[in-house]
């Protein structure tokens, strides 16, 4: 058994070792336990046993678990206590076990691979082997009807005068938002030198209300909440730009060009890894705020003129 809780960042950035541990045992099993909707957007076509946490809830029932044949249990959960990790610890007592930490919570990974390798590698080092994994295994699957799809709305909602679009994500943890001003100053700059206009991605927030009030030209997809859609979106965008998030990390793995705010998380952990991302980062969180648009605009004419151009 496998389990994973967390954000959807943490699940996307677990497709190469799953699947690697796929490609070594097979699939028939593999139990995976994890939220549901982190089976429908990433996990769906390995075909494990998957064991869902519902929507709402913290952890799966006891009665869910007892019956399965389980001799092995992998923990990629960094987050320790976890309730999910617990449970299975209790019901699986005999099982053996891998994780980053112990049933106990003893750190079980070496502790210099928790700052000096990407989250990626970690849970590699949690299975023990290697982390040799190619650009295609970074990659969520992604249904070419839908792309087709998300191609149409875009082409359809291209705004008068408009060349071509980037995805802009903006909502994420209150430790790594950056200040509706400053979007507004960044979405302004990239409509008036290259007529590039900005597709909205994620959830609706303050800012991205802001900016569609703002700009007549700004779109959304609002319209199509799910992830794989979204993620679709991106894949056929110009560039990207946003924040720290599972969406960053799409588009690192789609090697669309990009440039990404980060707050104080590692970028030896957390960070982009193509040649075609760049990582703005800040240090301390409350210094995220004063980061100077002229400052990230300089850094958006170097990486992505050549594809907005």
């Amino acid at each position: 058994m496998i389990t994973i809780v967390g954000g959807y960042g943490d699940a996307f950035l677990a497709l190469p070792s799953i699947r690697e541990v796929v490609r070594r045992r097979g699939s028939r099993g593999i139990y995976l336990l994890c939220p549901e909707a982190h089976v429908s957007a990433f996990f769906a076509e390995l075909g494990l046993n998957y064991v869902p946490i519902p929507p709402g809830a913290h952890v799966v029932q006891a009665a869910d678990l007892v019956s399965l044949p389980v001799q092995h249990v992998i923990s990629f959960n960094v987050y320790y206590p976890c309730e999910v990790d617990q449970l299975a610890g209790e019901i699986f007592a005999t099982a053996s076990w891998r994780g980053f930490f112990d049933r106990q919570g003893r750190l079980m990974v070496r502790p210099s691979a928790l700052v000096n390798k990407h989250k990626r590698d970690q849970l590699f080092e949690v299975l023990g082997l290697d982390a040799i994994y190619d650009s295609m295994d970074r990659r969520m699957t992604l249904d070419p009807e839908r792309i087709e799809v998300v191609t149409a709305f875009c082409r359809e909602r291209c705004p008068p005068g408009g060349r071509r679009f980037y995805a802009l994500h903006l909502d994420t943890q209150d430790i790594k938002m950056w200040p509706t001003a400053s979007w507004i100053t960044v979405v302004r700059h990239l409509w008036r030198r290259w007529r590039a206009w900005p597709l909205i991605i994620g959830q609706p927030t303050g800012s991205s209300d802001a900016i569609l009030r703002e700009f007549p030209f700004a779109r959304s997809m609002f319209s199509y909440p799910d992830v794989r859609d979204q993620a679709c979106g991106i894949s056929v965008a110009h560039a990207f730009l946003g924040v720290d998030s599972m969406f960053a990390h799409v588009a690192d793995s789609l090697q669309v060009p990009s440039v990404v705010i980060f707050g104080p998380f590692d970028l030896r952990v957390w960070g982009p890894t193509s040649a075609t991302s760049s990582a703005i980062q800040m240090k301390v969180p409350e210094l995220l705020h004063e980061l100077d648009p002229v400052d990230v605009i300089r850094r958006l004419d170097d990486v992505l003129g050549g594809v907005l151009a």
